[in-house]
């Protein structure tokens, strides 16, 4: 009764020891899923930080080109207007 007293505990032992390998494991995929989450994060991030900025530089461009249209049609003006006076 000894001998299977002490196979049994043996056993449990042995069985706890695989429910403590596998937590472990399971604790560093969880930790390595949290790390991962994290940087996606940032990458996020860095993703709308970059829209925004494209988006002003858009806007930039956007104004330049209007002015320069308003440049252009008024030079358009000035050698019609030439044209016209003999200049």
């Amino acid at each position: 009764m000894a001998e299977r007293g002490a196979e049994s505990d043996a056993e449990v032992g042995k069985l706890l020891e695989h429910v403590r390998v596998g937590s472990d494991e399971q604790a560093k995929g969880i930790a390595s899923i949290a790390q991962e989450i994290a940087q996606m994060g940032e990458v996020a991030a860095r993703a709308v930080g970059n829209a925004i900025e494209s988006s002003a530089a858009s806007d930039g461009l956007s104004t330049q080109a209007a002015a320069m249209k308003n440049v252009v049609n008024r030079l358009l003006e000035i050698v019609d207007g030439a044209g016209k006076h003999g200049l």
